[in-house]
């Protein structure tokens, strides 16, 4: 499953609704450790097509976790802070990657 890269728009839309949601309301999951999923890089090269889908969907996960009110509910502004500055630079990577 390819999730918010995939190049299906309805699929991608839906999953990312169901990941938003899931974020909202399941604490289990660290938002540090979503941070990190955003972050990684795949180990090998991919083609153009697929590295265009999967730089989206680095960008939609972002939105994700913005929309499901997980950053605002980081109690230390100090953490807060810190993540937003690595999510801004999963988007800037993005954005640098095309």
């Amino acid at each position: 499953s390819v999730g918010l890269s995939s190049g299906r728009e309805g699929a991608r839309q839906a999953y990312a609704v169901a990941l938003t949601e899931m974020l909202g309301t399941l604490t289990a999951i660290p938002t540090e450790s979503v941070v990190s999923r955003l972050e990684e890089r795949p180990p090998h090269s991919e083609p153009r097509e697929a590295e265009k889908q999967r730089l989206f969907g680095r960008a939609v996960g972002v939105a994700c976790l913005v929309r499901s009110g997980r950053l605002q509910a980081e109690q230390s502004a100090e953490k807060r802070g810190l993540l937003l500055k690595r999510l801004a630079n999963v988007l800037t990577t993005t954005r640098g990657q095309r």
